[in-house]
């Protein structure tokens, strides 16, 4: 049975956690109760003064104890910090968003990050949470484009690409690793072209072989490069998708092959609620001095994927989140 969330008691229990991050995890386990999910996806930041969160819900979670009437609520009251609702989001195979001062309001990172999905086919892990990968979206099939003509795209509709601090590359499923490459490879390219001088971060797992590796550092050249190899989770492989099904073992090897490569700013994505804190306590610490982890808490996108967590998760999402954030704190010396 899921236990009743106090934030206070919670608050007492972790007196270093901000009421503002445990009021997140709550958000991020429980979700939004929105009766007018239907007319697209809630978006607000939190804030508070030393901090800012983005959330929005993907479906409506009757249940939750957060209520979007005129604002978001809990339990029918304010919450302790500011709230700003920034619309419905409506994005579905989007081919790119921001995250920065696009919104108008200071975040955590100064950075104002372009993220990009010009290879929007893909079917997905079956808890893969992000909108344009949702199962219900990948149906409406829209035609990969390259990247080359992405870029383009996104300088028509308005973005200086002068003024991007960093582009995040996420490809979707290719065919090949040459493929993989030749689009991130077009696509910092392109932008160059366009004054752009920042960073580029690649989301995923198919850019994995020495001579893989070699050629996509040689390819960007003084760009500086991060990659955040596609993991998600230690225990439930058989859900990835088909083209990432392999074992956890071999998921390390690979890792430890890209860091070996010459990657030096290297994370793996993983995705809290999925794995017990048992088997991520018998995991987590193999590859602390290998990589940092890139986390995405679980957030359901359909209806179906609500049970996929793990039962800690499911009950009492908030100390399980808690937990999680201590132990890699730890691991890592501080907050990441």
């Amino acid at each position: 049975m899921r236990k009743k969330f106090n934030p206070e008691k919670v608050s007492l229990k972790y007196p270093k956690i901000p009421i503002l991050d445990i009021h997140y995890y709550g958000l991020k386990g429980y979700g939004i109760a929105d009766k007018g999910i239907n007319r697209g996806h809630p978006k607000f930041h939190i804030i508070d003064e030393w901090s800012l969160f983005s959330v929005a819900a993907l479906i409506s979670s009757p249940e939750s104890p957060y209520r979007l009437i005129d604002t978001l609520k809990f339990d029918g009251g304010e919450l302790p910090f500011k709230v700003k609702y920034i619309g419905r989001v409506h994005r579905t195979l989007g081919y790119f968003y921001y995250r920065g001062i696009q919104e108008w309001i200071p975040t955590l990172n100064s950075d104002t990050i372009l993220s990009t999905n010009f290879n929007p086919n893909c079917s997905g892990c079956s808890f893969c949470s992000r909108i344009e990968c949702s199962p219900a979206e990948s149906k409406k099939s829209l035609k990969n484009i390259s990247g080359k003509e992405g870029i383009e795209l996104v300088v028509r509709n308005g973005v200086n690409l002068k003024s991007i601090d960093k582009i995040t590359v996420v490809t979707g499923i290719f065919k090949s690793e040459e493929q993989t490459i030749n689009q991130i490879r077009d696509i910092a390219k392109t932008a160059s072209g366009y004054g752009f001088k920042g960073r580029i971060l690649y989301i995923g797992s198919q850019i994995r072989t020495p001579e893989g590796i070699k050629r996509i550092l040689e390819t960007l050249g003084n760009i500086p490069f991060k990659y955040a190899y596609t993991t998600e989770t230690f225990t439930n492989r058989d859900k990835m998708h088909h083209s990432k099904r392999i074992s956890l073992e071999e998921a390390i090897h690979n890792i430890h092959t890209i860091k070996e490569g010459g990657v030096e700013n290297l994370e793996y994505t993983y995705i809290p609620g999925i794995d017990s804190l048992e088997k991520f306590l018998e995991t987590a610490p193999k590859l602390v001095g290998i990589a940092k982890p890139h986390l995405s808490i679980f957030r359901p996108a359909t209806k179906e994927q609500s049970n996929l967590p793990c039962a800690e998760f499911l009950n009492n999402p908030v100390d399980y989140l808690c937990q999680m954030r201590f132990v890699y704190e730890r691991l890592y010396g501080g907050q990441i």
